[in-house]
C-alpha cells in the first residue's frame, strides 16, 4: 500500500518522491528520513501522511502509524485512503470497533475504493455481523466475480453462517462466471465438503488446482475431499505436496487434522503430524492428532507423556479431543479421568462466569403447573447413530405433560435431522452463535430440564452447560463419561451398564433408567434375513464396528479365535475400510499372532442402510469389541439374526454389549474374561444348528421384548423428568 509514480505522485515534494524510491527498494530507514523532511516543509499534504502512515503500518508500528493518520484525517477530512489505512491499523492493533467507522467512511467518500470495501467487510465480519459483511461482499462479486479477496470473505462469512448451500450456488455462479478463477473453484469445493458432496467436492479441487497448481490451499482442499471418500492414499499425496508448496501458516491445516482426530482414523496422520511438527512445533491441532493416532495405534507409552504435557496448559479444544479419546480407550485410569473432566470444569469458564453461573436461579413451576418443558442439546441432528436413538424418545414423549424443544448445534441439512426437528414443538439452530450466546438463546425458552447429547465427542457443548441454562441439566445416550461440570446435575443410565462402585467416577448423580437405555426401532426398509450357512464348514467371523475401536487387545482375542477356527475368516465393514494404512495396520497386527493377511477381508461402505444392512448374511457371528462396546452395530447384526459374543467390560462404555445381550434373553453370549470370550465365540461358531434357529427367531423375539420397547424407554425417561424437576 504505497503511492505509486503517477501524476499525482510526480506532484508530490521532492523528498517524499526520493522517499517513495528509497521505500520501493526496501531502504525504509531512508525512506522513513525523506517523508519526515517533506513533512516539514509541508506539513498540510496529505499525501506524504498517508504515505508515511502507510509505510509505517507496513513495518507493523502501529502506534506511529495511528498518530500520523489521525493527523491526516484531521488535515482533510474528505481523504479516503487515509481513512482505509488508519481502519487497517486498528484492526491490526485489535481495535475492530473503532477500525469500523473509519471503513465506513473511506467506503462513502469513495465507495469505488474497493479495498476500503473489502476492509469493512472484514471487520464486520471479526464483529460477528456476519449478514452485513455478506451483503457488501456479494454486491461487490456482482459486479467483480473475480475478486479473489470478496470471494474470501464471503466464503467465511458463510462458513460462519452455516449456509453452505447458499454457497453452493454462489460459487458456482461465479465458476461459471469465471471458469478461470482457481479460488472460486475452491471455495466452492470447500462448502460442497460441509453438504457431504465428496465427489462432486472432488472435481471442484481438481479444477481449482488446474489454475493454482502450487497453492498450499488447493492441495490441502483436495486432500480433505479424498479423505471424505476413503480415498487416503491419493490424499496423502496432495498433503505432501501441501507441505512442500511455499505458505506462511502452517495452521492452515487444522481443518484436514481435526477430521482426522474426529474420524479416528489410525496410521496417516501420525508421521504427518511429525512432519508438520518439526516445521512448526506450535500447530495444536497435529500435537492432538498425534496423540489420537497414537493411542489408536496402540502405542500408549508414546502418547502418554505427550497427552501429559498437552493437558498441562488448559486449552478447551485439545481437553475436549483428549478426554474423549482417553475415555474411549481406557488408556487412563478412571480417577485420572476424572480429574482430567473436573479440570475442564473447572477452567472452561473465568472465574467471574463460574460465580454467575453458580447463583443463577431459575423459577421452577409447581406440581400440576403446565408441561414440563424439556430441551435436548445435540450436535447428532443429522445422520448419526445418536439421532436414530433419539428420534422415537422425541416423538414419543407425552405432549399432554411435556413440551419438547431442540436445539442443534449444527447445521440441518439432511433427512434424519428435519424429521428430527418435525418431532420437536420447538426447533433453534444454534451453529452460528458462541457458547455464550447459545447459553442466552436457551434460557430464553424457560426449560426446566436441559438435555446434552454429545458429551466430549465431536461438536462438544459442554462450554454452554457450564454457564447453567435450566434448573435441571443432564447428559444421555452420547457419550460414557462424566463432563466433570459442577453444573451437570444427572447423568442418565441403566441398571446395567453403570455399575454402583462407578459412581464415584463421575461428578453427576446418575439416573438408572429400569430399562435398558435406549431403544431399536425398526425400519420398513429392513432386509429379510438370507442368510445361510457356508458350504464345507467355513465360518466367517465379523465386525462393522468404526475401526478405531479396534484396538490391539481386541485384535489379540480376535486372532486368538481365529487360530482356534482355522476355516475362518474376518469381515470388517466400514468406511474407514478404504483406507489402506488402516487395513495394513490390523492385518500385520493379525498376522503377528499367525493369522494369514488373506484371511481378513476390508468392505467399504454400501451405497444405502439396505444393502448395508443385507451385509450382515455374509456373518455367521459377530464379534463385539473391547474395550469399547459396539452399540448401533451391535443392534443392526441382532436385527439380522446374527448371534454375538461380547465381554462385560468394567466401565460403561464396554458394558453396552452385555446389557443388550441380557436384554435379548442371551445372558450365555457375555464373557466376563477374555479366555471366557474366545471359548464361547468357539463354541457358538462351530454350533451351527443353533446359528441356523437363530436366523429364524431372533428378529421376532427382539422386536418383542426390551431392545425395541422405544415406548418404554420413553415412559421411564418422562418419569426420570417428572422426578428430576420435583413434578410428582
Amino acid at each position: 500500500m504505497t503511492l505509486k509514480k503517477t501524476r499525482a505522485a510526480e506532484a508530490l515534494p521532492s523528498e517524499a518522491v526520493r522517499a517513495l524510491e528509497l521505500q520501493s527498494i526496501g531502504n525504509t530507514a531512508d525512506a522513513e528520513i525523506s517523508f519526515r523532511k517533506a513533512l516539514g516543509k509541508h506539513p498540510r499534504d496529505v499525501r506524504v501522511r498517508y504515505a508515511l502512515g502507510a509505510m509505517l503500518l507496513q513495518e507493523k508500528r502501529l502506534d506511529e502509524a495511528e498518530a500520523i493518520l489521525r493527523e491526516a484525517v484531521k488535515v482533510q477530512a474528505s481523504h479516503a485512503e487515509s481513512w482505509y489505512a488508519l481502519g487497517l491499523v486498528l484492526a491490526g492493533a485489535k481495535r475492530v470497533k473503532e477500525a469500523l467507522p473509519c471503513f465506513e467512511r473511506a467506503v462513502k467518500i469513495r465507495p469505488d475504493l474497493q479495498s476500503a470495501r473489502h476492509g469493512l467487510a472484514r471487520a464486520l465480519l471479526e464483529m460477528k455481523r456476519l449478514k452485513e459483511s455478506l451483503g457488501i461482499t456479494e454486491d461487490m462479486l456482482r459486479h467483480t466475480p473475480d475478486d479473489f479477496v470478496a470471494q474470501g470473505l464471503a466464503y467465511n462469512a458463510l462458513n460462519e453462517l452455516r449456509e453452505h448451500a447458499r454457497a453452493e450456488m454462489l460459487f458456482k455462479d461465479i465458476s461459471g462466471r469465471c471458469p478461470q478463477s482457481g479460488s472460486a473453484w475452491l471455495f466452492l469445493g470447500e462448502h460442497l465438503m460441509r453438504l457431504g458432496k465428496y465427489d462432486e467436492a472432488e472435481a471442484a479441487c481438481g479444477k481449482s488446482l488446474e489454475f493454482l497448481p502450487n497453492y498450499s490451499a488447493a492441495h490441502l482442499a483436495m486432500a480433505m475431499s479424498l479423505v471424505g471418500r476413503g480415498q487416503f492414499a491419493e490424499a496423502d499425496k496432495h498433503i505432501k505436496t501441501c507441505l512442500e508448496c511455499a505458505h506462511d501458516d502452517l495452521r492452515e491445516l487444522e481443518p484436514l487434522l481435526t477430521g482426522f482426530i474426529h474420524r479416528k482414523i489410525r496410521s496417516a496422520p501420525e508421521p504427518l503430524c511429525r512432519r508438520i511438527l518439526a516445521l512448526d512445533p506450535d500447530i495444536r491441532q497435529a500435537k492432538i492428532a498425534r496423540i489420537v493416532a497414537l493411542e489408536l495405534l496402540g502405542r500408549g507409552q508414546e502418547a502418554a507423556p505427550l497427552r501429559k504435557a498437552a493437558m498441562e496448559r488448559f486449552d478447551r479444544i485439545a481437553y475436549e479431543a483428549l478426554i474423549c479419546t482417553a475415555t474411549m480407550h481406557q488408556s487412563e485410569s478412571p480417577e485420572v479421568l476424572l480429574a482430567h473432566a473436573r479440570a475442564y470444569g473447572r477452567s472452561v469458564l473465568s472465574e467471574n462466569a463460574r460465580k454467575l453461573a453458580a447463583g443463577r436461579t431459575f423459577k421452577m413451576p409447581a406440581k400440576g403447573g403446565g408441561r414440563i418443558r424439556v430441551g435436548f442439546v445435540s450436535h447428532e441432528v443429522r445422520d448419526h447413530s445418536v439421532a436414530f436413538f433419539l428420534e422415537p424418545v422425541i416423538t414419543h414423549v407425552n405432549r399432554d405433560e411435556f413440551e419438547v424443544y431442540l436445539y442443534s448445534a449444527d447445521p440441518v441439512a439432511d433427512e434424519m435431522g428435519k424429521k428430527l426437528m418435525a418431532g420437536a414443538d420447538s426447533f433453534a439452530d444454534l451453529s452460528a452463535l458462541t457458547p455464550l450466546e447459545q447459553a442466552r438463546r436457551i434460557r430464553k425458552d424457560n426449560l426446566d430440564i436441559a438435555i446434552d447429547t454429545t458429551g466430549y465427542t465431536e461438536g462438544c457443548r459442554l462450554e454452554t452447560f457450564a454457564q447453567r441454562v435450566a434448573p435441571v441439566q443432564a447428559h444421555y445416550i452420547g457419550y460414557f463419561g462424566t463432563s466433570g461440570l459442577e453444573h451437570m446435575d444427572w447423568f442418565i443410565g441403566d441398571r446395567l451398564i453403570n455399575r454402583p462402585e462407578d459412581d464415584r467416577f463421575f461428578t453427576e448423580k446418575i439416573w438408572r433408567l429400569p430399562c435398558f437405555w435406549t431403544a431399536w426401532r425398526e425400519k420398513s426398509t429392513a432386509p429379510e434375513i438370507q442368510w445361510m450357512p457356508a458350504k464345507g464348514g467355513g465360518i466367517t467371523l465379523g465386525s462393522f464396528n468404526a475401526l478405531y475401536k479396534l484396538g490391539p487387545t481386541c485384535l489379540d482375542v480376535w486372532g486368538e479365535i481365529m487360530l482356534r477356527l482355522p476355516a475362518s475368516r474376518l469381515l470388517l465393514k466400514n468406511q474407514d475400510c478404504a483406507d489402506p494404512a488402516q487395513r495394513a495396520y490390523i492385518r500385520d497386527t493379525l498376522e503377528r499372532k499367525g493369522i494369514a493377511p488373506e484371511r481378513t477381508v476390508f468392505m467399504a461402505a454400501t451405497l444405502g442402510w439396505r444393502e448395508h444392512m443385507a451385509a450382515y448374511d455374509q456373518v455367521d457371528l459377530n464379534l463385539d469389541p473391547m474395550p469399547f462396546s459396539g452399540c448401533t452395530t451391535a443392534f443392526e447384526a441382532l436385527w439380522m439374526g446374527v448371534p454375538m459374543i461380547s465381554l462385560e467390560g468394567d466401565w460403561m462404555g464396554g458394558r453396552v454389549g452385555m446389557a443388550m445381550l441380557k436384554a435379548l434373553g442371551h445372558p450365555e453370549w457375555v464373557a466376563e474374561t477374555k479366555e471366557a470370550y474366545i471359548a464361547k465365540a468357539v463354541a457358538l461358531a462351530e454350533n451351527v444348528e443353533l446359528r441356523r434357529a437363530l436366523r429364524v427367531s431372533q428378529r421376532e423375539k427382539m422386536r418383542a421384548g426390551p431392545l425395541c420397547d422405544y415406548n418404554g424407554v420413553a415412559r421411564a425417561l418422562e418419569d426420570a423428568f417428572r422426578r428430576m424437576c420435583g413434578r410428582v
